[in-house]
């Protein structure tokens, strides 16, 4: 019972100090273990230039829709939107080791 103890207020340790606001980077929400994972692309490069991304600026002026089309269709996912949720969902559990 003590061991779990300890490792329960670790954990809450942990989750307490990751609290608050934080900046992510794209590369560390996007690691190539989750691009394999979810989708049918080594890399975060090889699943934007399949769509015609090839920079910030090929990105910024990419349609919603496009980009949502191509997540359907070649991830585990509906919408950007849900591919990064789950991107940041995985990371948060990372930092926190749950």
């Amino acid at each position: 019972m003590m061991i779990f103890l300890n490792n329960w207020m670790s954990q809450l340790k942990k989750v307490h100090d990751f609290a608050g606001d934080h900046q992510v980077s794209f590369d560390d929400m996007f690691i190539d273990s989750f691009v394999q994972k979810y989708t049918k692309y080594n890399d975060m490069n090889e699943f934007f230039k399949a769509v015609g991304i090839v920079d910030n600026k090929s990105f910024d002026k990419m349609p919603d829709t496009t980009l949502d089309k191509h997540v359907s269709e070649n991830t585990k996912f509906s919408t950007w939107e849900e591919m990064q949720n789950k991107a940041l969902e995985e990371y948060v559990t990372r930092q926190i080791g749950v």
